[in-house]
């Protein structure tokens, strides 16, 4: 399995590739949505041979400045377990904390992204239109606390809502 950068080429596979893993069109039409709006700041692809199996996304926050709200992580159905998720994640964090983003947030399910370094009780003072309980925080170069923010999603985050 190779890990590389998403190229326009592969976002028809990744819109087959996102609706298969989460059985709905919502968060290949948030990847659509926030390519069109030039949000990403990193998207990368998990191949074996001529095949997607995995894809990631981290978009800018509005605010704060430098920090990454990573959201989707798809694995195609078949190869969930196998460690290709948590490869992109790790993949993603590391190059995200090489080109200097100061953090990443991801909304999902604490035990599954504390893994990873995600911790809710450092994402507890921000404020957030998500729920906290299931908002995490990474930092990806020094710690920085349990910062009193309040977190501005790309836009196309709620127009997926509306």
């Amino acid at each position: 399995m190779r890990i590389r950068p998403a190229t326009p080429d592969d976002y028809p596979a990744i819109d087959d590739l996102v609706i298969e893993a989460f059985g709905q069109v919502d968060e290949a039409r948030l990847c659509d949505m926030l390519r069109r709006d030039r949000a990403v700041a990193l998207e990368l692809v998990a191949q074996e041979g001529d095949a997607l199996l995995g894809h990631i996304l981290f978009s800018r926050f509005t605010a704060p400045a430098g920090w990454l709200a990573l959201a989707p992580v798809s694995v195609r159905p078949g190869r969930q377990g196998k460690g290709i998720g948590g490869a992109l994640i790790r993949e993603g964090l590391a190059q995200a904390a090489a080109e200097g983003w100061t953090a990443a947030v991801v909304l999902g399910n604490p035990r599954l992204y504390g893994r990873f370094g995600f911790s809710v009780a450092q994402a507890g003072n921000l404020t957030s239109p998500y729920p906290l309980e299931y908002t995490g925080l990474r930092w990806l170069g020094e710690p920085g606390g349990a910062p009193a923010l309040e977190l501005k999603y790309p836009d196309a985050f709620a127009r997926l809502e509306g």
